[in-house]
């Protein structure tokens, strides 16, 4: 599966050096614990849509589980050498890590904010993608652009952000509840029993304004029917959260 690169096409470009300076010390830790994949870049590095490369992108991971165990990327050998925040990938057996500790499983929470460095722009970037963008379009008027055209020119960060677009669903399920004695009720007297044990207030405010856009009356029902519970609770204290 060997390809030879027409330098013509494609010269050599130099990023950096690599140096061997020393032997193992030890075989077995620094060696056959070795987890090697084309799938680790860094940014600025993007896979081509060769069909052997994406497929080994995958295999080569499942192999070192499959070997090593779902957490060798912790094992000296193939650690990071800088810092690595990733709360969604966590647990699994043989995690000798602190497991992220108590943080939550998702990055977003306003009770651990998180920031992310952000690398300052290099100006000969912007001057070399837009010589890109324009050898680009130039293209693309004397060629269709195919998926083994398209190219990444810089590095990109992509964040998820949850839209009004996002509550449709939620909102057409609300609707077909409606239709259904009773149903409405239920849900808002169950989900309120589990929202009146935040002792926050501005937590349950932030869960108020979100079924609010599902809904704006649902948001009301829950946010009184939860309030007026704490209210009751707090004049009843040997009630369980379930009264």
């Amino acid at each position: 599966m060997t390809k030879v690169w027409p330098h013509g096409q494609y010269p050599l470009r130099k990023v950096g050096r690599i140096q061997l300076n020393r032997n193992p010390s030890n075989w077995f830790q620094e060696i056959e614990q070795a987890a090697f994949s084309p799938s680790n870049m860094v940014p600025g590095i993007e896979p081509s849509p060769d069909p052997m490369l994406q497929a080994r992108m995958f295999a080569y991971p499942d192999a070192a589980r499959y070997r090593l165990g779902v957490n060798y990327q912790f094992l000296p050998a193939n650690a990071a050498a800088s810092q690595v925040y990733c709360p969604i990938e966590r647990d699994g057996l043989m995690n000798f890590t602190h497991n992220y500790g108590t943080d939550p499983n998702y990055i977003g929470t306003k009770l651990q904010p998180v920031s992310f460095w952000q690398k300052q722009q290099n100006p000969h970037l912007f001057a070399w993608q837009e010589s890109s963008d324009r050898s680009k379009e130039k293209a693309t008027e004397i060629s269709t652009i195919t998926d083994d055209q398209v190219q990444v020119l810089a590095p990109v960060s992509v964040a998820s952000k949850v839209e009004d677009k996002d509550y449709e669903q939620a909102t057409a399920l609300w609707c077909i509840m409606k239709k259904q004695d009773g149903a409405q009720k239920r849900f808002v007297d169950n989900l309120s029993a589990h929202v009146s044990g935040v002792k926050t207030k501005w937590l349950r405010e932030d869960v108020y304004a979100m079924f609010a856009k599902v809904a704006k009356e649902l948001g009301e029902w829950v946010r009184d029917t939860t309030e007026t519970k704490i209210e009751n609770d707090h004049l009843h204290p040997q009630k369980s959260a379930w009264h």
